[in-house]
């Protein structure tokens, strides 16, 4: 058997290119392939399309980029649940709000990842004569010109 997820972003298909997905004929296969919900295909979908363009360069950025698809869809599904159930609204907004809290730091710290590993810090030693160049003193300070 095999299953083929085609990525789509908005209205213009994403050109990923994708292997077919191999499943065995196993009962733990078919028992998970019963339950595949259309939203959870839109997620892996989402995903895929996540991983071509954020373009990982290993295996971790790999990972952290499927966990920020993730929290930014668990996110964006709590502020479409609390739309559905305003008595529930204040919890599912400060939960998406977590999540996108979540989300920006995880994308920091794809970029600190990115970044080259060293870092250079310029120090200049400077040598002042006088603190206070061209300021006017006032008298009460007990301090002279």
């Amino acid at each position: 058997m095999t299953a083929r997820l085609l990525p789509k972003t908005g209205d213009r298909p994403c050109r990923l290119p994708l292997a077919p997905i191999v499943l065995t004929p196993s009962a733990t296969w078919s028992n998970c392939l019963d339950r595949v919900q259309p939203k959870d295909a839109q997620f892996v979908n989402a995903c895929l399309t996540g991983l071509h363009e954020l373009k990982p360069r290993d295996h971790t950025e790999r990972l952290l980029i499927t966990q920020m698809m993730a929290v930014h869809h668990r996110a964006l599904e709590s502020l479409a649940e609390g739309n559905r159930k305003p008595f529930d609204r204040e919890r599912l907004e400060k939960h998406a709000v977590r999540l996108m809290r979540l989300f920006a730091q995880q994308a920091e710290t794809l970029k600190r990842y990115r970044r080259d590993a060293t870092q250079v810090v310029n120090v200049n030693h400077m040598v002042v004569d006088k603190a206070l160049i061209g300021c006017d003193i006032p008298q009460q300070w007990g301090l002279q010109n």
